[in-house]
């Protein structure tokens, strides 16, 4: 008697962690780095689309409004990369989420209706800050041509002489 309890609760336990694996590779999901949370990952469709999507949640925790884009690499049950899904969240407050849908594309496009049935698991490749990315190739920008209007100047001023 004692011994069926304690094989009862051992197989309990068993069964618990491979369903809490199980849901990991299927939905619930969550990546945290610096400046975002992504977390409720799951593959869905919109209704009436025929399209597959990683469907997530991006909370910014950044410290600035900032439009994020996304991309998971995609892996079939042996673990072959079989695609890449890319989404975008614009414009999400500081400390607020955002509905994200990573549109799948299949390495092997003759998939491309079916490979949402295809993935098995995915994994986070890439985070991007749109705003800040731009504002920085903009200071970049800006400084070069205040550098060339400096040598111009300069030019100038060694010509006159």
């Amino acid at each position: 008697m004692k011994g069926s309890r304690i094989l009862s609760v051992i197989l309990a336990c068993v069964v618990a962690l491979g369903l809490a694996g199980l849901t990991g590779c299927v939905g619930g999901k969550t990546d945290v780095g610096d400046g975002y949370e992504i977390s409720n990952q799951r593959i869905g469709a919109e209704e009436g689309s025929s399209l597959s999507y990683i469907q997530c949640t991006v909370k910014n925790t950044c410290g600035r409004e900032e439009t994020f884009l996304v991309t998971f690499d995609l892996f079939d049950k042996n673990g072959t990369k079989i695609g890449t899904a890319f989404g975008n969240a614009e414009d999400v407050p500081d400390g607020q989420s955002a509905d994200l849908n990573a549109l799948i594309i299949p390495d092997d496009m003759d998939n491309f209706l079916e490979i949402g049935n295809m993935v098995d698991s995915w994994d986070l490749s890439g985070v991007g800050f749109m705003k800040a990315e731009t504002a920085a190739a903009q200071a970049g920008a800006e400084e070069a041509m205040r550098q060339l209007e400096e040598e111009q100047r300069i030019k100038e001023l060694l010509g006159r002489n």
